[in-house]
């Protein structure tokens, strides 16, 4: 069951406070896409995961600081802007928004995951144009992360290949990771499963299920 509450928050940059709505709980049961989004109730509450201080605009977790981000940031015309994207969609913006203050600090693990967000929120507004123009960003993280040799490489990997085939990259996905083995065998399964979908020119939306099917790897 999915549970929201009403909450003040203080603004860890700016601290002022805002009434914002806040997720108490929720449930992911099932299998998520293959690109981390949660199936269950938890994918239609991402709107949640973010919020806006309306005093000084910045974006984050329950208004918490990430890190040393100088106020003149939230100024910036980079910032207010979005990077000149026009969004369909105000949860995409905060998520972009999020996302740039994250790369501004160099979480870049943190800012991959923005993007993801922001992209679901297209996704659920239709915004294809920019859900695609997400993806390629993120992708180009992943593909930072995967080099710095990171510990959850296999995992940024899987996400990666989803990233470039949802963003119709299909012949950059093909040359990077044909041939390519993981340690897992369903993480085998899945990169090339996004292989021979990318083969297929096919940028749908997939779940774990697609892949493996039947009930004995369920994420959630």
């Amino acid at each position: 069951m999915t549970i929201i509450k009403q909450r003040e928050i203080e603004c860890e940059m700016c601290h002022g406070t805002s009434i914002h709505r806040v997720l108490s709980s929720t449930n992911s049961s099932g299998y998520s896409d293959l690109d981390t989004r949660p199936n269950g109730m938890a994918r239609t509450v991402i709107f949640l995961l973010v919020m806006e201080c309306p005093h000084c605009g910045y974006v984050g977790f329950h208004l918490k600081c990430e890190g040393d981000l100088p106020m003149d940031f939230l100024k910036s015309e980079e910032y207010r802007t979005c990077s000149g994207i026009d969004f369909k969609s105000k949860t995409a913006q905060m998520f972009y928004r999020k996302y740039l203050i994250s790369a501004q600090l160099d979480n870049l693990k943190i800012a991959m995951h923005d993007l993801l967000r922001c992209a679901w929120a297209c996704d659920d507004k239709k915004d294809n144009y920019n859900a695609a123009l997400i993806r390629k960003i993120a992708a180009d993280l992943a593909r930072i992360l995967i080099e710095r040799d990171d510990d959850e490489r296999d995992d940024i990997i899987l996400i990666r290949a989803d990233l470039l085939r949802r963003s119709r990259e299909f012949e950059k996905l093909i040359s990077e990771y044909d041939g390519i083995s993981l340690d897992d065998e369903v993480k085998n399964k899945t990169l090339t499963f996004q292989i021979e979908r990318a083969r297929k020119g096919d940028d749908l939306c997939y779940t774990y299920h697609d892949v493996i099917g039947g009930d004995e790897y369920l994420f959630g």
